[in-house]
């Protein structure tokens, strides 16, 4: 996985005036975890519905482009959590 370009990062980070602070990088996961509920003939379809017509964007909500009448969803609002992997990137401020 690629780091995004430094302008992706949010800029609201106060920055370090001590020497003795370091920068760390924190890859982390949120996972929402739910279920679908679809309309298919079979198996294989209800689950190409889901892969290729339902999505998630941040800071958006569940979405679809399956019509109302096939389609319906429970998840829950708030992720879990996962830190992946703790990686200092650089000794002194941002």
């Amino acid at each position: 996985m690629q780091r995004p370009a430094q302008s992706q990062y949010n800029k609201s980070l106060t920055p370090n005036t001590s020497n003795s602070m370091k920068q760390y990088e924190i890859k982390t996961k949120f996972i929402f975890e739910g279920v679908f509920r679809v309309n298919a003939e079979n198996c294989e379809e209800a689950r190409k519905n889901i892969e290729q017509d339902c999505g998630l964007v941040m800071g958006g909500n569940i979405h679809t482009t399956l019509n109302d009448e096939d389609v319906d969803w429970n998840f829950d609002t708030h992720p879990e959590k996962k830190i992946v992997a703790v990686k200092q990137i650089k000794k002194g401020k941002f």
